[in-house]
């Protein structure tokens, strides 16, 4: 006989878990970074994550370049 299934969403490999990065924002700033999120028709974390991996990813390269 199998086991059941388990409920929820699936552990990512070794390695690849996600990590929480707290950043404190006022009110205009959650409200300015939604508006741009949802014009992009994206999830605000998902703005959020795309917006700062491109913004490093300039200025890193910009540095060794």
């Amino acid at each position: 006989m199998s086991k059941p299934k388990k409920m929820g969403r699936p552990k990512l490999p070794d390695g690849e878990a996600r990590k929480v990065f707290p950043i404190r924002v006022s009110d205009k700033e959650r409200a300015h970074f939604q508006n741009a999120a949802a014009i992009e028709a994206l999830s605000l974390p998902d703005w959020v994550r795309k917006t700062l991996t491109e913004r490093a990813d300039e200025i890193t390269s910009r540095s060794l370049g």
